[in-house]
């Protein structure tokens, strides 16, 4: 399911740009947005037919989403503040990400003890929808500056970016970092799971996962 992601977002991002260049800036966050509700609130039909393949579907889609939407956000956050600037916001920015995430949980938690576990895709979908408006409050005078959505590039192109940063050390370190620590997110993600299913019984885990984000989160 990782690799599936990676290629999938990898084939995404290439041909985003040509998807979207018509579009201003600010309108493709809310295209991205409006576009995840609907393919969620799909997901979330299809899994109501019990088919084994929509539940891999849906564990694709949503490390998809993250890769594109999230990597697009700071894409565009990054063009329009300055460093000294950022240095400021971003750390309401990350405030209100935490508060996003607290709150995101306690609505799972919610949902997930009064509702079926397929309750919470419909509710993802209706909070993408609802976040579509957000980026339209964005200062209008500095989205001329925002970046376009562009592909990755050639495998060429891809080969010589991997050469400059393994050429220097700073940008070295930051990517062996990043693997490290994807990688021990990935064991420990699968082994923490991989307990939580052998002493959770299966019509608790919704309720489960929902507590500990919402703790750890928290925390």
């Amino acid at each position: 399911m990782y690799l599936a992601i990676a290629v999938i977002a990898l084939v995404a991002a290439e041909y985003q740009g040509r998807l979207l260049r018509r579009i201003s800036s600010r309108n493709e966050m809310s295209g991205w947005l409006l576009f995840a509700a609907a393919a969620t609130s799909g997901l979330w039909a299809a899994l109501g037919s019990g088919s084994t393949w929509t539940v891999y579907a849906l564990y694709v889609w949503t490390g998809v989403l993250a890769t594109l939407v999230v990597v697009r956000f700071w894409t565009q956050l990054g063009a329009l503040f300055t460093v000294t600037q950022a240095k400021r916001v971003y750390a309401f920015v990350g405030s209100g990400s935490v508060l996003g995430a607290i709150l995101g949980a306690a609505l799972a938690r919610v949902l997930a003890e009064a509702f079926p576990p397929r309750t919470l895709v419909l509710a993802a979908s209706i909070v993408f929808a609802l976040a579509s408006a957000a980026p339209r409050l964005l200062d209008r005078r500095r989205l001329g500056h925002l970046p376009r959505a562009r592909g990755v590039g050639s495998p060429r192109e891809l080969t010589t970016v991997a050469r400059m940063i393994w050429s220097r050390p700073y940008l070295r370190r930051i990517g062996l970092l990043a693997l490290a620590s994807t990688v021990s997110f990935t064991l420990i993600d699968f082994v923490f799971k991989t307990a939580v299913d052998r002493s959770v019984p299966a019509a608790e885990l919704g309720e489960f996962f929902a507590t500990v984000y919402l703790t750890l989160n928290s925390a």
